[in-house]
């Protein structure tokens, strides 16, 4: 939103003991040029009007992405891990969309303490990298978990189907997704204050 997500955040939070918020954001900025991904990171500290950022992520990684612009000399990982020596990154994180494989094998780097992917019940083609990451402790946050609102309809047979436990097809969606081990938490967009 042009920075002004993070402005208002900052704004709204301003003056809140530091401890009791966890602020997640990212920076998109591969292909740039390392002083300008460092000023995006700069930008987000004063629009969020914080110290330090617990959650920074890579927006958008693929194996590929990873492979030409963040790992190696020169790599924005470097630029990563130096912003978390510093105290201005506590964990360093991505946003993933790519393959299974490509998703295993991101894991098994080790740069990464969590990784926000797509799962829900009609995508599940990465739980096999779900596994992987908890066998390697590491967080997955998933988002998209009512299916990009495609399971956000209401249904009688999902109530049956739940013995009435879940009271709304979203609802179900949800309990799938956080009852995957290795899920730590589930983003869902919300358009209405009744959803």
């Amino acid at each position: 939103c042009n920075g002004d997500s993070q402005r208002v955040f900052g704004e709204a939070f301003a003056g809140l003991p530091r401890d009791r918020l966890v602020l997640s954001t990212k920076n998109s900025l591969h292909e740039a040029s390392l002083d300008d991904w460092w000023r995006r990171l700069e930008e987000s500290l004063t629009l969020l009007q914080t110290d330090h950022i617990d959650l920074y992520h890579f927006h958008g990684i693929s194996w590929e992405i990873y492979t030409r612009f963040l790992e190696g000399p020169g790599g924005k990982l470097k630029a990563m891990q130096k912003a978390k020596d510093q105290g201005l990154v506590r964990h360093i994180c991505c946003s993933f969309h790519d393959s299974c494989d490509a998703l295993i094998r991101l894991i098994d780097t080790g740069h990464f303490d969590v990784i926000t992917l797509q799962y829900n019940l009609l995508f599940r083609d990465l739980e096999k990298g779900i596994e992987r990451a908890r066998e390697t402790n590491t967080g997955i946050v998933v988002m998209g978990p009512v299916g990009g609102g495609r399971l956000g309809v209401d249904s009688e047979r999902i109530r049956q189907l739940t013995g009435q436990a879940a009271q709304s097809t979203p609802e179900a969606a949800l309990r799938f997704v956080l009852a995957r081990p290795g899920v730590h938490v589930a983003l869902s967009g919300m358009s209405s204050i009744e959803m």
